[in-house]
């Protein structure tokens, strides 16, 4: 065992998510030290590394969580001098279940139900923005656009005009993919699940307060075996080891439908912990240095 100055080094937090990530660990008595992610450094993967490289040779710790940008922690792990693990896995991996995209590519292939995709504005049956005025928001059809990478809400919206739809389109950079969905009437729920090789645990909540997309405060761990499932099923093809989010969404009628993953922490933590499944303690444990 390597003599560190700390146990884990919380990098990247975000706003609730990383005060909820020190009162578990906390209670567990544990040297914590954190570093908030300010936004300029956002998607910007050498003043991340920069950061990152800094944190650690101040810090010294064993474990680093990632809170706000997997995927750079992922590509950076090379930073991390001997006796120091981040707690997730390759880019490859990360890329693949944290990109809507190829998300949603990979739960088509493994016939997991998901809402409809449309290929193009012109399929969706969207109404024009003037025909749009003279309608109740009701008669019109409901879609979802995604950007490929979006946190917190950001980058998910529901245009009710195809006029709308083709400005979100617009806006897009050329190579940036995206995703046209049917809009599933109903109630969200996440499950969070850690893998590491055969070991799996996973807690499913369900989303009290909700306005159709960006994050909330109200949440209620409940049982739900077939969401959970899903998750196993999809991690254990993967092979991923550390942490991923699901979200689903519950239709009117009780079937579910996957609508993406994160593979990083999310904002039903505390909700997880408060139920028994501490979350951060596990991922520390399985990935602290032998």
């Amino acid at each position: 065992m390597t003599d560190n100055n700390c146990d884990i080094l919380l990098f990247g937090t975000m706003g609730r998510i990383g005060e909820d990530l020190s009162l578990c660990l906390q209670q567990h008595h544990l040297t914590i030290a954190r570093v908030d992610f300010p936004q300029n450094v956002f998607r910007d993967e050498p003043g991340y590394r920069r950061m990152l490289a800094k944190a650690v040779a101040q810090y010294s710790p064993a474990v680093v969580l990632p809170v706000g940008d997997a995927y750079a922690m992922s590509r950076a792990a090379e930073l991390l001098p001997r006796g120091c693990r981040a707690a997730v896995d390759t880019p490859e991996k990360v890329a693949l279940l944290g990109g809507k995209v190829s998300f949603s590519a990979l739960a088509a292939k493994l016939g997991i139900r998901q809402p409809r995709m449309y290929d193009s504005p012109a399929g969706t049956g969207l109404p024009s923005a003037e025909q749009a005025r003279t309608m109740n928001k009701d008669e019109i059809v409901q879609v979802v656009f995604k950007r490929d990478v979006s946190f917190g809400g950001h980058g998910v919206h529901r245009p009710l005009s195809i006029d709308a739809l083709n400005q979100l389109i617009a806006h897009q950079r050329p190579s940036e993919p995206y995703l046209i969905e049917e809009y599933i009437s109903g109630w969200d729920y996440s499950v969070d699940a850690v893998r590491m090789g055969t070991f799996f645990r996973a807690g499913s909540y369900k989303t009290l307060s909700n306005n159709g997309n960006g994050p909330s405060l109200e949440r209620q761990a409940v049982d739900f075996p077939q969401l959970v499932e899903t998750a196993r099923t999809i991690m254990d093809y993967v092979d991923y080891n550390g942490l991923c989010g699901f979200d689903f969404r519950v239709s009117e009628e009780g079937i579910p439908y996957i609508l993406e993953c994160n593979p990083r922490f999310t904002a039903g933590v505390r909700t997880q912990f408060e139920n028994g499944f501490d979350i951060p303690y596990i991922l520390y444990e399985l990935f602290r240095p032998e």
